[in-house]
C-alpha cells in the first residue's frame, strides 16, 4: 500500500474537512451562518455585494478616558458601558431593487 493510495482516502462527509468556501475553496475561517459558507477573507470583500452593512452602535465621542484618577469614576464608567447595547459588526439588510 503506497502513500498515494492512503493519503486523503478517508471520506469527508462531516466536520471541518468536508466544508470549504464557495468562492475560493479555502477551509479555514468559514462563516456558516445563514448557509453562506464563505471564508472570512472573501466575506470582507463581498459583504457589500451580498447586502451586509457595517453598523456601529457606539458613537465616536464615547471613549474610555485614558487615565481614571479614582475608583468612583471607574465604577461610573463601567455602569455606563453596561447600559449601552453591544457592538454588532454587520447587519443584514435585503437589497430592494
Amino acid at each position: 500500500m503506497t502513500h498515494e493510495s492512503v493519503w486523503y482516502s478517508r471520506p469527508r462527509k462531516y466536520g471541518k474537512g468536508s466544508r470549504e468556501c464557495r468562492v475560493c475553496t479555502h477551509r479555514a475561517g468559514l462563516i456558516r451562518k445563514y448557509g453562506m459558507n464563505i471564508c472570512r477573507q472573501c466575506f470582507r470583500e463581498k459583504s457589500t455585494d451580498i447586502g451586509f452593512n457595517k453598523v456601529r452602535f457606539f458613537p465616536l465621542q464615547i471613549r474610555r478616558p485614558r487615565y481614571i484618577p479614582n475608583n468612583t469614576r471607574a465604577k461610573r464608567w463601567h455602569r455606563h458601558v453596561q447600559l449601552l447595547q453591544p457592538i454588532r459588526r454587520y447587519e443584514h439588510r435585503l437589497k430592494t431593487s
